[in-house]
């Protein structure tokens, strides 16, 4: 079996690695490099696949690739593997000084394209002859070795990496079911039949299978139309029959002089009903009027009745109205009396109120005028505390300003140093180095370049060596752009002594002191600024501040003043004293709003006893009025008419409606037995109606028996049974060839479907060994499912539950996972077939949960039994458990530089 593992990896000026690194750790088994982002993980990727599948002598974007972003030094990779426990060695180097070197394991090497081509027999893939290598050349190694977001989607397998796996696979033995170029000429037989009858693709009817179901369906449209008509001959036939009996039996039996008789007697009733119902109504209205002048005489006999009674009544409201309106009168000249004792009162009690009041609020003015004195002493100290740290971080913003050395300066300061750093080490590391070590007699003879050299000399450019008598050597460097590293050291000299002289210091770490001076004049001023504005926030600036000050200062000097003046008490008697004043002033407001409310309930009472009074009076004079007016009235009532008078009317009232009674119930009896005339004249509406009816059918039955025997003679003369016999033989006719073709076609299709299911079930039988090694993992992770792999060895569908999903509609966490096992699969049967195999996944597994990574891990480790598999994450935690105690930890560490 052959094993490949690669033990070491060192890159060197490689993407980000400006200085040599090395991937420390590596070996058998299963191997993690767990490491954050931008550590490079990607860039390792990226150097094992230029040390091993790119062309040492690639040029243009190519090899500018792998350039560090920093400067040009030529990026190389070393790296080490072990295949069949034989230990190897490659090193390459891109860009300028292009080199390869493969050392074999007894210690031999070999250099440049041999050294490339030997490396491409070992693993087992092809390298273009021009430009940078490509993943179809790459074969499986294009599959085991997944980069960043490789595995997320379908497997892309390259033409050269199935031909690789299906080498592998007919190794096994199953290369003898494909059937070759022999079994395939069958099929395309079969399908070239076929397409005389189907198109290709749609399978649509074509050529003359197509013409005949064309002329079948205008024939069977024919056969239609023809069985149309011969069932509209006999459905119209049937409706003339119909129609010709209808017709009898309207004509049959009826009486039309009769039915006229009748219909004219309806109409006679229906006149004497009318007459009748109206000398109703004229009953109706005769009796009304009775009614109405035998309640207008009852109602004037009633109100004589109540104008008696009434007058009685008013003649007794009358004495009580006099004796209230003199109860009234008494009250108002008692409540008069009672109200000028109440505003005397309430007057006095006004006047001692105001002078309690004003005796308070002068103790309280000269209280608030002491404390607004004490607050502004404080506010003013506080104001001049802010006004004097305002004016510190002014002074000291001012003195930061005068200082160059601001942060971006220095940083592009610290850049121009590093500049010219790497510029000086560039230019040291290209340079021959001469070391001069002369004698007296030496030192007097040698030249170099026609002076005495120093003690040591670095050449970039070719330099002569003059030794006198014993003649001269031509150094020549082997460095081909010494003069673009002399340039870039003295343009990063310059440029750095430029920016000094600007900043007005010496050097870097003056700089970096007059920076640090800065920091802390800007620290200084900000704990100024912040103590002024703690002290008054409200303040907007130090002319803020100073103006806040003078306007306290004034406002204190003013209050002193005013206090001078003032004949006040002191200071701590202030308080118990406006207490005391406005206690009292207190007491005096209520004995005032008392002495009001006792003013206030006796005028409501006088407001209340003047106006009893005055409703007395109203009431005495309406009561007078009132008993005036209805005495009057009733002398005139007798005066008109007498009460005996009266009692006739109404006798003679009552008589009449007796009268009208009598009438309208014999005319209501009339009308019972004739009928009402809306009865009537639904009877006769009815009659005429059943009449009308009658003639219209009977005409419409006529006119209905012409037309319809007019239509059976038009189509019996077409003679539709004989066309519709015709059309049948016609249409069998062409019914049999296509029967005919259709057996054909469908033996044909079924001789496709059996050859297409034999290639089927060889190509189960070629990939069996790979689905063999899928069932494994796909049980782990998925239960009782089974993955489909296609002829392009790529995934294609998956079985599970009863259903079958396509791979393109699982999800992203599912496709990643299967993409994962089925390079684990691929890796296997290399490793069955004693091929070199190393699995390598960037960054993978993202969309798994903590039962599928389980299960991931499961199958990498059991994968790592047999091969070696590189695991490169950013996520350290998810993958400590990963291997256990067999896992490898990798880490990225400072190495030596490669020599080549």
């Amino acid at each position: 079996m052959s094993r490949l593992i690669i033990t070491d990896l060192v890159v060197e000026n490689f993407r980000k690695f400006d200085r040599p690194q090395r991937l420390t750790g590596l070996g058998p088994g299963l191997n993690l490099l767990a490491a954050p982002n931008e550590a490079g993980k990607s860039t390792l990727k990226a150097a094992l696949d230029a040390a091993l599948f790119q062309r040492h002598r690639v040029s243009g974007a190519g090899a500018t690739q792998y350039l560090n972003q920093w400067h040009e030094a030529p990026p190389a990779v070393r790296v080490a593997f072990q295949l069949d426990g034989a230990d190897y060695s490659l090193a390459k180097r891109f860009y300028k000084q292009q080199k390869a070197v493969l050392r074999r394991p007894d210690g031999s090497s070999v250099e440049g394209d041999a050294a490339e081509r030997e490396l491409q027999e070992l693993l087992g893939f092809q390298a273009p002859e021009r430009g940078g290598m490509r993943a179809e050349l790459l074969g499986v190694w294009g599959l085991l070795w997944a980069s960043q977001g490789d595995t997320i989607g379908p497997l892309a397998v390259s033409d050269t990496a199935r031909d690789s796996l299906a080498e592998c696979l007919a190794a096994g033995g199953v290369a003898s079911v494909t059937g070759g170029r022999r079994g395939s000429a069958v099929p395309a037989k079969v399908r070239e039949a076929l397409a005389a009858y189907l198109t290709p693709g749609r399978g649509q009817p074509t050529g003359m299978y197509k013409q005949l179901l064309d002329k079948r369906a205008e024939l069977a449209q024919a056969l239609q139309e023809a069985e149309a008509s011969q069932r509209e001959l006999a459905e119209q036939t049937q409706a003339l029959l119909t129609a010709r009996r209808d017709l009898a039996v309207e004509q049959r039996g009826t009486d039309e002089a009769a039915e006229n008789d009748a219909i004219q007697a309806l109409r006679s009733r229906h006149a004497e009903a009318e007459r009748l119902a109206q000398q109703i109504e004229n009953a109706t209205l005769s009796l009304s009027l009775a009614r109405q002048d035998l309640a207008a005489a009852e109602d004037a006999a009633k109100r004589r009745q109540e104008m008696i009674a009434t007058g009685g009544r008013l003649a007794e409201a009358l004495q009580q109205a006099t004796a209230h309106a003199e109860e009234a009168n008494q009250a108002v000249s008692t409540a008069n009396a009672a109200l000028s004792t109440a505003e005397n009162t309430a007057t006095a009690a006004e006047a001692a109120a105001k002078a309690a009041r004003a005796k308070a609020e002068s103790i309280g003015r000269q209280r608030a005028l002491v404390e607004r004195h004490t607050a502004l002493t404080r506010e003013t100290e506080r104001l001049r505390q802010a006004l004097e740290a305002g004016r510190q971080a002014h002074k000291l913003r001012k003195a930061a300003e005068a200082l160059p050395c601001t942060p971006a300066a220095i940083k592009h300061l610290r850049g121009l140093a590093n500049e010219h750093a790497t510029a000086l080490a560039a230019r040291e590391a290209a340079a021959t180095a001469l070391h001069f070590k002369l004698t007296p007699e030496g030192a007097a003879t040698v030249r170099l370049n026609g002076e005495t050299p120093a003690a040591v000399v670095d050449l970039l450019q070719p330099a002569s060596l003059d030794l006198g008598a014993l003649g001269s050597i031509d150094i020549v460097p082997r460095v081909q752009d010494g003069d673009v590293l002399e340039g870039r050291l003295q343009s990063a000299s310059a440029a750095l002594a430029e920016t000094l002289h600007t900043l007005g210091v010496g050097d870097l770490t003056e700089a970096e002191a007059q920076a640090e001076q800065l920091a802390s004049l800007q620290a200084d001023a900000k704990f100024a600024a912040e103590r002024a504005k703690t002290l008054v926030p409200e303040a907007t600036s130090v002319a803020d501040l100073s103006a806040r000050l003078q306007h306290a200062e004034t406002e204190l000097q003013e209050i002193a003043a005013t206090l001078d003046r003032m004949d006040h008490l002191p200071a701590d008697e202030l308080g118990s004293a406006e207490d005391a004043a406005r206690s009292a002033a207190a007491d005096a407001d209520a004995a005032l709003q008392a002495a009001h409310e006792r003013a206030g309930t006796v005028r409501q009472t006088l407001a209340l006893a003047k106006q009893a009074a005055q409703h007395a009076a109203e009431g005495l004079r309406t009561a007078r009025s009132q008993h005036d007016a209805n005495a009057q009235a009733l002398n005139a009532a007798h005066a008109a008419v007498s009460d005996n008078a009266l009692a006739e009317r109404v006798a003679a009232a009552d008589a009449k409606v007796t009268a009208a009674k009598a009438n309208l119930a014999q005319l209501e009896a009339k009308t019972e037995e004739l009928g009402t005339p809306k009865r009537i004249a639904a009877q006769l509406e009815r009659a005429e109606t059943a009449r009308e009816q009658r003639r219209d059918r009977i005409s419409k039955l006529a006119l209905s028996i012409a037309r319809l025997e007019e239509q059976v003679r038009a189509v019996s003369a077409k003679g539709p049974d004989e066309v519709v016999a015709d059309a049948r033989q016609n249409l069998e006719r062409v019914d049999a060839e296509i029967a005919r073709i259709e057996r054909d076609k469908d033996a044909l299709l079924l001789l496709d479907q059996v050859l297409a299911q034999a290639a089927k079930e060889a190509e189960a039988r070629y990939l069996a060994p790979l689905t063999r090694q899928m069932r494994p993992y796909i049980a782990d992770l998925l239960g009782q499912a089974e993955l489909e792999i296609n002829s392009a060895f790529s995934p294609s569908s998956l079985k599970r539950t009863g259903t079958q999903e396509a791979f393109g509609q699982l999800s992203a966490g599912t496709q990643e996972q299967l993409s994962v096992l089925t390079r684990l699969a691929f890796a296997d049967v290399l490793a069955a077939q004693e091929r070199p195999a190393v699995l390598l996944l960037d960054d993978a597994l993202l969309y798994c949960d903590d039962v599928r990574l389980e299960s991931m891990f499961m199958a990498l480790e059991r994968a790592a039994e047999r091969f070696q598999v590189i695991i490169f994450t950013c996520h350290a935690r998810a993958f400590d458990g990963l291997g256990g105690r067999s896992q490898r930890r990798l880490s990225i560490e400072p190495a030596d530089p490669i020599a080549l």
